[in-house]
């Protein structure tokens, strides 16, 4: 009985692991071997190579056994990451479940995920090599995924390491890689929860370098299968002009370079297009913070085009190192180097304009855009049989002009005149604002001035237009009519000079969540041309312990905080907060209660929507409600003028 009520339970386990754990990994998994599958179905066709070729190529030659082992880790680890640290399994560490019963259906999991690159050296050297390289390739990406901390980990890792580098015969290489399998799974799976730091802040520089890093860093690290099936696109290319340019004689430098952007159009062309997807989508993701910043359309159209054309430059020069790889003439593949990595950027800028146009058009724009990236390949076909080694030129003529283009259609928003701090008069001055969605008017004709020092609470019910009057102070939201004043500057007419002096922190916090909150403070430090948040703010706000933490990975009010030290920076004169205490502790309350009375006594002001009538009690200077749309006095507040329609 005792046995069967342990098999049932390894059952259970294994069931809730399949329904959580693997279907996210499955799910990412999926366009990955679906691009290995294209690649593979290739160069092994019958005019291509043979798994033979393959794996003593790769047993002779180190460097390309060490590319070979790269291209995969790099694609497969954030598979074996999804597996071992899905939210959806956390609730597992803390049941008492034996270790093996937990152990045992990962490992599975993450051994079945090495199948296509076993099946390559299985076929190449034989059945016993293939389960050696899946358990070789299965620890390295657990150990990755656990980032040794304890000796044996760290020794595991040493000698899986030295297995792979030195690639040893199939007993050997299991004997080096298994202890590794089983303590990479388990310090993984333990440590998810604590997961998502970065040792190093990337985010750095102006404005527009600062959004393209972020852009990159997405990438990087959220949109590794899109980033993984470009390269393998970019390898096939490699692959099939190394096999064109050895049938038919191609070694002079220039026709092989014509011969090469010919063949890699259409693959490049492909691989751009996720990330460019990508890209933009992570732009409209925050663009809340974009517009808070006074981003302009310049800086957005040219971080998002540049991000898309920095991997469409690497999938370039995949294609000419796979090449030389694949037995291509060393010299024209050089000389091709130049011209397949603009010929990539081309294709990156042309995408990410071309996305962008896609998102602009909304449920349709899917669509399009896919149709749109066909005919671009098409093009740069034709462009690369008519004009040789000239098609990356003209493809370059046509990627600036998408991006003046782009510009305009990112434009519109933190347009305005230049920034020159701070200026003069009320803190915040609203005349007649109305906004309307569809046939109903939210705010109507909602009107007052304060002009502070002091914090100005907004209060509500539920659907009273809180939240979109802080939206449209704040930038984010356009007004239907009316007039918004901020420090002297107008929204309407100084833009960027308005927006300099806020911070905004919604309640609805769509985040970046890739980046780490060092990130975050960086690149609205950089948006808004002020310097980043400084450790005495950081520990301040309580940040310290989670300030190398990335976004995804934390709580609510981790989130709130976060946002909080990224709205602070720059020391703004106006403070938008909605529903600041929602998701703080009582600690935290504490904390944004004695901030905001600081910032009062230097002469700073807030304005904030809440429901916590005691918060609003201890840190009200002023209170208005919102009332069918029109603002209406609480209470005495002697320092905030209200009007009706004037």
């Amino acid at each position: 009985m005792k046995a069967h009520g342990e098999l049932f339970r390894f059952w259970l386990v294994g069931r809730t692991l399949a329904s959580t754990a693997f279907a996210a990994a499955a799910t990412r998994a999926i366009p990955l071997f679906g691009g290995v599958a294209l690649v593979a179905g290739v160069l092994f066709s019958p005019v291509g190579m043979d798994a033979r070729d393959v794996t003593r190529s790769a047993r002779n030659f180190p460097l390309i056994r060490l590319s070979l082992w790269a291209a995969w880790l790099i694609g497969t680890t954030p598979l074996a990451r999804t597996l071992l640290s899905a939210p959806g399994a956390a609730f597992l560490r803390a049941l008492p479940v034996p270790r093996w019963q937990l152990l045992v259906p990962l490992a599975a999991a993450l051994l079945l995920l090495q199948g296509p690159f076993a099946l390559l050296w299985g076929r190449g050297e034989g059945l016993a090599s293939g389960i050696a390289v899946a358990i070789a390739a299965a620890s390295a990406e657990a150990l990755i995924v656990a980032r040794p901390a304890r000796i044996i980990e760290q020794a595991s890792a040493v000698a899986a390491a030295f297995g792979i580098a030195l690639s040893p015969r199939a007993p050997i290489l299991i004997a080096l890689s298994l202890p590794g399998l089983g303590v990479g799974v388990w310090a993984a799976f333990v440590r998810a929860r604590h997961g998502g730091q970065q040792r190093f802040g990337w985010v750095k520089g102006p404005a527009t370098v600062a959004l393209l890093l972020a852009h990159i860093i997405k990438l990087l690290r959220a949109e590794v299968g899109l980033v993984a099936r470009g390269m393998l696109l970019a390898v096939l290319g490699g692959a099939l002009a190394a096999i064109g340019a050895r049938n038919n004689d191609h070694t002079d430098p220039a026709h092989y370079t014509a011969f090469s952007l010919a063949v890699s159009a259409i693959p490049l062309t492909i691989a751009v297009a996720g990330p460019a997807g990508a890209v933009q989508r992570a732009e409209a993701r925050v663009r809340w913070l974009l517009d808070a910043s006074g981003t302009s359309g310049a800086t957005r159209a040219v971080a998002a085009m540049g991000a898309a054309a920095a991997s469409g430059a690497s999938f370039g020069l995949i294609h000419v190192a796979f090449g030389v790889a694949a037995d291509a003439p060393l010299a024209a593949s050089l000389r091709a180097a130049p011209s397949l990595a603009a010929w990539g950027t081309a294709l990156g800028a042309i995408a990410g304009h071309l996305a962008r146009r896609a998102e602009l058009r909304g449920k349709q724009g899917g669509g399009s855009y896919m149709g749109e990236m066909a005919m671009t390949a098409l093009a740069s076909l034709g462009a690369a049989a008519l004009l040789d080694n000239l098609a990356p030129i003209a493809l370059g003529a046509v990627a600036v002009v998408f991006a003046v283009r782009s510009a305009k259609l990112a434009g519109g928003r933190g347009q305005g005149a230049d920034k020159t701090g701070e200026g003069g008069g009320d803190a915040l001055s609203v005349e007649g604002v109305r906004k309307r969605y569809g046939g109903r008017f939210v705010l109507e004709g909602v009107t007052f001035r304060w002009p502070g020092p002091g914090v100005l609470v907004v209060h509500g019910e539920n659907g009273a237009g809180k939240s979109t009057l802080l939206e449209i102070v704040a930038g984010v939201a356009e007004k239907t009519e009316g007039a918004v004043t901020i420090g002297g500057a107008s929204l309407e007419t100084a833009r960027r000079r308005a927006l300099a002096q806020i911070g905004y922190v919604p309640d609805a916090m769509d985040l970046p969540e890739h980046l780490t909150v060092r990130e975050l403070a960086a690149l609205c430090s950089a948006l808004r041309q002020v310097e980043a948040p400084g450790p005495a703010l950081v520990a301040r706000l309580g940040v310290t312990a989670f300030h190398r933490d990335r976004l995804g990975v934390l709580s609510l009010g981790q989130r709130r905080r976060a946002c909080l030290l990224a709205a602070l920076a720059g020391e703004p004169r106006l403070l938008i907060l909605d529903e600041p205490t929602n998701g703080l502790d009582a600690e935290g309350v504490v904390m944004l209660r004695d901030l905001l009375r600081e910032r009062t006594a230097q002469g700073r002001s807030a304005l904030i929507a809440t429901h916590d009538r005691a918060f609003r009690d201890e840190v009200a200077d002023g209170a208005i409600g919102l009332v069918g749309g029109r603002a209406v006095e609480l209470g005495d507040v002697p320092a905030c003028e209200l009007a009706g329609d004037r």
